[in-house]
């Protein structure tokens, strides 16, 4: 997967494939997580290592969301 635009690696997604990923990412992804505060990039890693999805470490619990002033998605 590309990662970034300043390096791709040599194998797997190309740059507009893991911009698809991401975009299918930000349309389901569980929305109790705070994507404000860790990078996607660390998500998908994750998942990938450990195979589980189950990060409630990432929700945001009802009193934080309703302090929020912006949506928890697009911020990193």
């Amino acid at each position: 997967m590309a990662l970034d635009y300043y390096f791709t690696t040599q194998d797997g997604l190309s740059i507009q494939d893991a911009m698809n990923v991401f975009d299918e990412f930000e349309r389901n992804h569980n929305t109790k997580w705070d994507l404000r505060t860790c990078v996607r990039e660390y998500i998908f890693l994750y998942i990938d290592k450990y195979g589980s999805n189950h990060l409630p470490q990432l929700e945001v619990t009802p009193e934080q969301r309703q302090q929020m002033q912006h949506p928890a998605i697009g911020m990193v």
